[in-house]
């Protein structure tokens, strides 16, 4: 509500508000792609129970039933994403036809995804990968019952490996943004914010408030996705060479990764930035328990020395990556 509204307002305060309706413009495209003009369009009218009551019936925001743009942000989830399957050469110059797509960071980004033949480009991987968390996670759980099989546990390393990405492209792209195109209010000082490569991810965290001056109030997810991140260490270098879980340990792992997309949120509110539809999804997203094959059987709590944390390694120092 606040989002389209360009207010403020607390939930209580727009449980009480009369509905809205968003006035906005969707662009005109010409015979050849271009924008050659806009259309005005009327949302519906619409208030926070009508948000709400589409989320819950639906588990994601269907924006164009109620006449709304797109919310996402237009640097941080607005990707070029191209995939040409041909490869043609002009007659005249001999040169191949060439694919130049341009990152939503200014003009001084040093390069641009161009393809000139078969193959695959992007702008942003916001969108990809949440997705791809989603459908991972969803899949897990309505496949639990194989869950001591190998698929379903490279499918989970899959889930732990993107769940790091995301938070790495999104503090990524808030580097660049800032660096190349910042907006208003924004500060960027490459000394102060130190390099990007060699150095902790959450070392990284600290750009938020040094470009944004707002703090990232999310410390039970910058836990929870440390816990993640230090799994997916694990399970990507196995070092040590040894790994061990229990089905408790995994519903405790996947109900953190939803921690993941919050932080993702977190990290938005600080710059600024609108919700998107996949992270809206992702949001939305349940959280697991984990029921035995025999429920009425007797159980003793998990201890400490079993499942992963009979195998858990411990913190090298400057180890991270």
């Amino acid at each position: 509500m606040n989002q389209y509204s360009k207010k403020n307002y607390s939930r209580s305060k727009w449980k009480k508000h009369p509905p809205i309706i968003v006035h906005w413009f969707e662009d005109k495209h010409g015979p050849n792609g271009n924008i050659i003009g806009s259309i005005p369009k009327n949302s519906s009218p619409f208030t926070v129970d009508t948000i709400e009551q589409l989320l819950a019936s639906s588990g994601t925001f269907d924006f164009a039933k109620l006449g709304l743009y797109d919310p996402r942000c237009n640097w941080l989830d607005a990707s070029v994403d191209f995939a040409p399957h041909f490869h043609v050469i002009d007659s005249n110059s001999g040169k191949a036809l060439t694919i130049v797509a341009k990152a939503p960071y200014g003009d001084k980004l040093p390069y641009d995804p161009t393809l000139d033949r078969e193959g695959r480009g992007f702008t942003s991987f916001q969108g990809i990968i949440l997705r791809r968390i989603t459908t991972l996670r969803t899949r897990l759980v309505e496949t639990s019952d194989a869950s001591l099989g190998d698929e379903w546990f490279q499918s989970f390393r899959a889930l732990v490996s993107e769940c790091v990405s995301l938070i790495d492209t999104t503090l990524h792209q808030l580097y660049f943004k800032a660096k190349l195109d910042p907006l208003a209010g924004w500060k960027f000082d490459e000394k102060a914010l130190g390099p990007r490569h060699g150095r902790r991810l959450t070392d990284k965290f600290n750009w938020v408030y040094k470009i944004t001056g707002k703090f990232l109030h999310a410390d039970t997810e910058k836990k929870n996705f440390v816990a993640i991140k230090d799994l997916r260490n694990h399970l990507q270098h196995f070092d040590p060479p040894s790994f061990c879980y229990t089905l408790e340990d995994a519903a405790t792992w996947l109900n953190q990764v939803i921690d993941c997309g919050r932080l993702n949120w977190a990290i938005r509110q600080c710059a600024g930035s609108p919700l998107s539809v996949p992270l809206i999804e992702l949001l939305l997203q349940r959280a697991v328990q984990f029921v035995p094959e025999h429920p009425a059987a007797m159980r003793v709590p998990q201890p400490d020395n079993v499942g992963y944390l009979s195998t858990k390694p411990q913190a090298v120092e400057g180890g991270d990556v």
